[in-house]
């Protein structure tokens, strides 16, 4: 789920019963290798991702994730609401001496950032960061993002550079849809 969101996020990486089909079908589209130089480009909308995610998060809850919204209003822009067990987190360093303790239970981080896609590889920048309405520092909701996404398969930190799945060479985020471009 987590490669996926990263695919869908940064690819990544949402889908309800009617739509989950249309990301399935992505996904398997995406992994049929690529035939030729000819460029493809597939397309994803808001609607689709946010509704497959919520399927999968209950078909298999994800470690600490009860539910994921994500929201492409703005060009290259990904806002996304996450509510996390903050029980199932582990802070560590200088992220649990500050703040550890006083993180427990169900809270709703919401988080705006950049997805940056170079030569293959993507990374999320976290630009700013709420925690159950009250603005947090970016690194606090780039720990927590860290933790949640390397420690559940395939363990990719989307915080950090990573390889971009299928062959995938760019994404563009663009008002309710993200494209996919290998």
């Amino acid at each position: 789920m987590i490669r996926n969101f990263v695919l869908i996020i940064a690819l990544l990486p949402s889908l309800m019963a009617a739509s989950e089909s249309s990301v399935e079908e992505l996904i398997a589209r995406l992994m049929v290798p690529k035939q030729g130089n000819e460029t493809q480009e597939f397309e994803l909308g808001e609607k689709e991702a946010n509704a497959w995610a919520a399927e999968a998060i209950a078909k298999q809850p994800k470690l600490g994730v009860k539910s994921l919204d994500v929201d492409f209003s703005e060009p290259n822009t990904i806002a996304t609401e996450v509510i996390v067990d903050m029980d199932q987190v582990e802070l560590g360093g200088y992220t649990a001496t500050l703040i550890g303790s006083s993180l427990s239970g169900l809270q709703t981080l919401e988080v705006v950032g950049q997805l940056e896609v170079r030569e293959g590889k993507g990374q999320y920048s976290v630009e700013t960061a709420m925690l159950n309405g009250v603005a947090v520092p970016a690194w606090l909701a780039d720990t927590i993002l860290s933790y949640l996404s390397k420690n559940q398969p395939p363990n990719v930190d989307v915080t950090e550079p990573f390889s971009l799945p299928y062959g995938i060479s760019s994404v563009r985020l663009t008002p309710d849809t993200i494209v996919i471009v290998r």
